[in-house]
């Protein structure tokens, strides 16, 4: 099958602008895109269909659109930050 500009593993034999790299999501269960993420600016403005992203932002922020359902934008990083320390 042909992909076009996914992060995917293992890698499609057809398509472009795709990546192996790590989306960089903020979660399993987040698809919000976290600082330095491979998929920020790599996407192709031609496969968008709709004028925002899945939080309701505009889908274009930067070059161009942003790789997957959500467009990244720094200034929305806000909130609480948990942090653990596993030990052996």
């Amino acid at each position: 099958s042909e992909l076009y500009y996914c992060c995917t593993t293992p890698m499609s034999s057809a398509g472009s602008g795709n990546s192996t790299n790590a989306p960089g999501l903020a979660g399993v269960n987040n698809p919000h895109l976290i600082p330095g993420s491979p998929c920020i600016d790599t996407g192709n403005d031609a496969y968008v269909f709709t004028a925002t992203d899945l939080d309701g932002d505009a889908r274009t922020n930067g070059v161009t659109v942003d790789v997957g359902c959500d467009e990244f934008w720094a200034d929305s990083c806000t909130g609480a930050l948990n942090v653990a320390i596993a030990t052996p």
